[in-house]
C-alpha cells in the first residue's frame, strides 16, 4: 500500500490571513508530494495559532493529528510536511522534542519543506546528526518566540507609562471610536450608542434583568453593536460590568500559560467616560442584589418579595394561584408545608396583602433605629491589608538582596511573598470598589422616600405601566431589605447590613423589626393598654405602634373570634 501524506499549515496571527503564508505552506506542501509520487490525503490547519506555549497540540489541529496517530487511524510510514519544524512547537526543547520523537516512534516521516530534510526512526537509527539539527531549530525557534514576547512586553509596559498622556492602542470599546484630529488622534463617544448605553444602565437601576433589557432593546430594533444577529443577555452583562463606561483602561497581560491577567492597576480617565461613576455603581449594585430574586415572573404580576421571604422555619415561601378571587387569589405559602416536610408555623397568607404590610413597613420604621452603631469593618479590613502589603514589600526588598548575593534558598521565599503580594493587592482593589459602590447607593432615607412615592402610583396605573412600578419597588425592597420572615401571625423583616445613612457611616449588622402582629398574645397585650391608662402612658410607644395596625376593638374581636388559620388572610 502506497504511504499517505499529510501536510501541517501554522501560523500565529490572524492577520497572516492576508499575507502569503497560508498560499506557500499549502502548494509548497502539494508540490513536495507530486514530485514523491505520494497523493495529498489531507491538510491540517492552525490558522493564528500559537505554538510558543504550545496551544496547537493540546487544542488545536494539531492536537487532532497526534490523536489520530495513538489511535491508529493514521498509519505508519505516512508523512507529516511541514514548512519547518518551528510550525510543529517553539515551545522549551524538554517540551518540543517528546512530541517530535514520538510521532518519529509511531512510524511517521516529519518532512520539512524549507530544506528538504526528512526525519525518520530509520535515518536517525543510521545517523543521529539530524536528530542533533532538529535540536538547535527547536533551540532556536523558542528563543525566538522569547525574545519576540519580550520585546512585546516591554513594549506594552512602555505604552502603558505613556497611557495618561496619549492614545496607546486604536483598540476601543465598541461605543467609542479613534479619529484624527489635526494630525492627532483621539477617541470619541459615539452619540447613538452612548444613548443606547445610558438606557440600559437606567433600565438596570429600575430593576429589569439583562434578559429582559436584551428582549426589549430587540423589541425596539436597536443595531446591536457587535452582534449581528440582535442583543443578547450575556453582552447586555459585560456592558453593565465594564468600568471603561467610566473612563478606566485595565490592560492586561498573558501569565506563563498563555492566560490573559490584568496588567497593573487600572488607569482612570483613560477613555472619555460615558456613564456618571455613582450611576455606574448603583446599576451594578442592583444587579447583584438581583441574584437573590432570579425566578419566574408572572405576566405583568411581579412578586415584589420574590426570593427574599421566609418561612418562620426557615424554609422559602413560595408563590401560589388558587384562581380569581373573592375565592381564589394568590397565596404565600411556606414550601415545607406544600411538601408535607414538618413546619408547624404553616403560614398562608394573601400575596397582595403580605406586600402592603411590608411597604407600609419598610417605609415608616425610623432610620435611627436601624442605624445605630458604624460599620468600621471595611476601613479596618483596609488598613491590615495596606500594613500587610507593606511588610511582605519589604521582606520582599531584603530577599531580593539575597538573591542577588547567590542565596538560591531565598528564591523560594522571593516567589512567595510576591504571590502574596498580588492576592493581598487583589483583595484590596476589589475591596475599594465594594466601598465604591456603596458610597454611590442611596441612603436609607432615600430609598423610604421613593417606596413611599411609589405606593401610590401603583394603586392608578395598569399594564405595561404597572409592571414597570412594581418591578422598580421590588428592587427598592431587595436593596433595602434582606430578608422577610412570615408566620401564621406575625411578619418581621430584616434589613440589609451595611445600609448608608444620609452622609454618615453603614449600620455594622442587620437588624430585624416586627412590623404586624396579630398572636393571640399580642392581641391580649394590646387590650390590656387600652384598659389601662397608666400603662398605656407608659408604653406610649407600643401605643402609638398598635394604633397604626388596627382601626379599633371590634376589628380585633373578629381577628380573635376567626377560625384558627384564616385570620391571617382576611384584611388587616
Amino acid at each position: 500500500m502506497m504511504p499517505k501524506a499529510y501536510s501541517y499549515v501554522r501560523f500565529s496571527r490572524p492577520e497572516q490571513m492576508r499575507g502569503d503564508s497560508l498560499r506557500r505552506q499549502v502548494s509548497e506542501a502539494q508540490r513536495w508530494a507530486e514530485e514523491r509520487g505520494l497523493e495529498l490525503d489531507g491538510s491540517f490547519h492552525d490558522l493564528g495559532v500559537s505554538a510558543y506555549r504550545g496551544k496547537n497540540r493540546t487544542v488545536g489541529a494539531l492536537a487532532d493529528f497526534l490523536s489520530l496517530v495513538r489511535a491508529g487511524k493514521i498509519e505508519r510510514g505516512s508523512y507529516l510536511i511541514v514548512e519547518n519544524l518551528d510550525r510543529l512547537s517553539r515551545e522549551k526543547v524538554r517540551e518540543a522534542l517528546p512530541r517530535f520523537l514520538d510521532l518519529i516512534n509511531a512510524g511517521i516521516t516529519i518532512v520539512t519543506l524549507t530544506d528538504r530534510h526528512e526525519y525518520s526512526a530509520d535515518k536517525l537509527g543510521d545517523d543521529p546528526m539530524p536528530l542533533l539539527m532538529s535540536l538547535v531549530i527547536m533551540i532556536r525557534a523558542y528563543e525566538e518566540s522569547k525574545l519576540k514576547a519580550e520585546r512585546l512586553s516591554k513594549a506594552w509596559k512602555n505604552k502603558r507609562k505613556k497611557a495618561t498622556q496619549q492614545i496607546v492602542t486604536a483598540r476601543v470599546p465598541a461605543w467609542l471610536e479613534v479619529v484624527t484630529v489635526d494630525g492627532k488622534r483621539e477617541i470619541r463617544p459615539i452619540l447613538e450608542r452612548v444613548r443606547i448605553i445610558k438606557w440600559i444602565i437606567q433600565q438596570t437601576i429600575d430593576g429589569k434583568g439583562r434578559r429582559q433589557i436584551a428582549r426589549m432593546l430587540n423589541e425596539k430594533g436597536e443595531a446591536a453593536f457587535l452582534s449581528k444577529n440582535g442583543w443578547h443577555a450575556s453582552y447586555v452583562k459585560k456592558l453593565i460590568e465594564n468600568r471603561a463606561l467610566i473612563g478606566e483602561f485595565q490592560p492586561y497581560t498573558r501569565d506563563a500559560d498563555g492566560k490573559r491577567i490584568p496588567y497593573g492597576d487600572p488607569i482612570p480617565d483613560y477613555f472619555p467616560a460615558v456613564v456618571d461613576k455613582k450611576i455606574f455603581e448603583k446599576a451594578n449594585a442592583t444587579k447583584e442584589s438581583r441574584k437573590t430574586s432570579a425566578g419566574r415572573h408572572y405576566g405583568h404580576y411581579t412578586n415584589l418579595l420574590q426570593g427574599f421571604v421566609f418561612c418562620a422555619c426557615g424554609a422559602r415561601m413560595k408563590r401560589e394561584n388558587k384562581g380569581i378571587s373573592p375565592k381564589g387569589g394568590t397565596y404565600l405559602v411556606c414550601a415545607n408545608a406544600t411538601r408535607k416536610v414538618f413546619c408547624e408555623h404553616k403560614p398562608r397568607w394573601r400575596l397582595p396583602e403580605a406586600e402592603r404590610i411590608v411597604l407600609a413597613g419598610t417605609s415608616r420604621i425610623d432610620p435611627a433605629a436601624i442605624l445605630e452603631e458604624p460599620d468600621e469593618t471595611p476601613q479596618l479590613l483596609a488598613s491590615d491589608l495596606a500594613m500587610n502589603i507593606e511588610k511582605l514589600q519589604r521582606q520582599a526588598s531584603q530577599l531580593l538582596d539575597l538573591v542577588a548575593e547567590g542565596r538560591e534558598e531565598a528564591k523560594d521565599r522571593y516567589r512567595w511573598c510576591s504571590d502574596e503580594i498580588k492576592r493581598l493587592k487583589g483583595q484590596q482593589a476589589q475591596l475599594r470598589k465594594e466601598e465604591e459602590r456603596y458610597q454611590a447607593e442611596p441612603s436609607l432615607t432615600t430609598r423610604q422616600a421613593v417606596i413611599r412615592d411609589l405606593l401610590p402610583r401603583m394603586d392608578d396605573a395598569e399594564g405595561q405601566a404597572l409592571f414597570d412600578l412594581r418591578t422598580r419597588t421590588a428592587q427598592e425592597l431587595r436593596s433595602t431589605l434582606s430578608r422577610v420572615t412570615i408566620s401564621k401571625h406575625r411578619i418581621s423583616i430584616t434589613y440589609r447590613t451595611r445600609l448608608r445613612p444620609p452622609g454618615g457611616v453603614p449600620n455594622s449588622g442587620a437588624r430585624s423589626f416586627v412590623i404586624h402582629d396579630v398572636s393571640p398574645e399580642y392581641l391580649e397585650e394590646m387590650e390590656l393598654l387600652e384598659t389601662n391608662p397608666v400603662l398605656l402612658a407608659e408604653e406610649a410607644d407600643a401605643a402609638e405602634r398598635a394604633s397604626k395596625f388596627f382601626a379599633g376593638v371590634k376589628q380585633r374581636e373578629k381577628l380573635k373570634t376567626a377560625p384558627a388559620g384564616a385570620a391571617s388572610s382576611k384584611k388587616r
